[in-house]
């Protein structure tokens, strides 16, 4: 595990508006990956936010899905 990879995973734990456990946090060089599931848009955004301010964090590639929301692709056509 990097450095930066451990300073974001110490920024997600800090922050109190991020309150899932399920966070899973990879990267290399200056780009950071998060995984895991969240309980809310909003907490969605703010682990996104949290990991992009931490010093070295290039780029964030967020994986992480929204508990209960099922991505199923573009709605169908109306009739």
């Amino acid at each position: 595990m990097t450095a930066l990879v451990e300073s974001v995973e110490q920024a997600l734990h800090d922050n109190g508006r991020v309150t899932s456990k399920t966070i899973h946090v990879t990267g290399d060089d200056h780009t950071i990956v998060l995984h895991g599931v969240v309980d809310s848009l909003d907490e969605y955004g703010i682990a996104e936010e949290v990991a992009e301010a931490v010093p070295g964090v290039d780029k964030v590639e967020n994986h992480l899905h929204i508990d209960g929301v099922v991505n199923t692709g573009p709605c169908c056509p109306q009739m």
